[in-house]
């Protein structure tokens, strides 16, 4: 196809396209192709609005009850081998911790909802979600 008859169905086709958003076809070629791709730069635009952005690095992921408590479970547990005690256990960890929520929620340095991560529930119940945050939190760290 020669380039003269290209500039021709260019043109047909700039003319049909301005007839249809009523514009005149009677300016020069550089002016309807102008007038088009003004016209595709917004589109484009709008479509770049509209598609979602990607997110950049990992997925976050979800600190779950359970990860929350085991955390402060092994916080708690560091200190209380700071202050002497060696390798003590999970009760004595967890009573520790009731302790210290009650005291930082009557001096209201933390709110009651963290309050109830360890006064809520049966020591029982506490064990086993610390257990199933420490799971979960090995899996949060790969």
């Amino acid at each position: 196809m020669s380039s003269n008859s290209q500039d021709k169905i260019s043109e047909n086709f700039l003319n049909e396209w301005l007839t249809g958003q009523s514009f005149p076809t009677s300016v020069p070629l550089e002016m309807k192709a102008l007038t088009y791709l003004g016209y595709l730069e917004v589109e484009m635009d709008r479509l770049q609005k509209l598609s979602p952005k990607k997110a950049r690095g990992a997925p976050k992921k979800a600190i779950t009850k359970p990860m929350l408590r085991a955390s402060k479970y092994l916080s708690a547990k560091e200190g209380l081998n700071e202050m002497g005690y060696e390798n003590p256990t999970k009760k004595v960890v967890i009573e520790h911790l009731i302790q210290i929520s009650n005291i930082l929620y009557e001096h209201n340095v933390i709110s009651k909802q963290d309050r109830d991560l360890f006064t809520s529930t049966s020591m029982k119940s506490i064990q086993n979600t610390i257990s199933k945050g420490l799971k979960e939190l090995e899996k949060f760290s790969k």
